[in-house]
């Protein structure tokens, strides 16, 4: 204990932050491919489901990819984020804690916007995309790919 206790004090929370965020698995077998929430909706909606990182989600619609980027760039479309991993910070440093681990501006964000970001290592390397949602006033909301674990926060190591 006093050993673990003395590398997360060398390593400084951002490094230990940052040691838990593992790379992410592109794909999967067919036969231990996870369904999400929306598994069902997808199919009946023509999505064409593919492995990825350990879940079969769709990649395309019955309609092209160019016709799916025109319709989001003049419309909307929204994405399942159902496969990732779902994290609430809580606390008065979460902006500061967020903004040593990823490249987003998350202290300009208005309550219920998000941004896509990415997690950086400290030579500035990328380890992992996410996006970071400001809940409301008490917390962040964080989507990451569902190998990253919750980081601890201060106190919880």
């Amino acid at each position: 204990m006093q050993r673990a206790a003395s590398a997360a004090a060398h390593l400084g929370f951002r490094g230990q932050a940052l040691s838990l965020v593992p790379g992410r698995g592109l794909s999967g077998t067919q036969d231990a491919l996870r369904r999400t929430p929306l598994y069902d909706f997808h199919l009946a909606h023509g999505g064409k489901l593919v492995a990825f990182a350990g879940w079969r989600l769709p990649v395309q619609y019955r309609d092209s990819h160019v016709h799916s980027h025109l319709h989001t760039r003049r419309h909307c479309s929204l994405f399942d984020v159902s496969h990732m991993l779902q994290t609430k910070i809580h606390g008065r440093d979460r902006v500061k804690l967020m903004e040593s681990l990823v490249v987003g501006d998350i202290a300009e964000l208005r309550p219920n916007q998000g941004t896509l970001s990415l997690f950086t290592n400290e030579a500035g390397g990328i380890l992992d995309d996410l996006i970071v949602t400001l809940g409301n006033a008490s917390h962040l909301l964080w989507f990451t790919s569902h190998e990253c674990k919750p980081l601890p926060l201060p106190g919880q190591h």
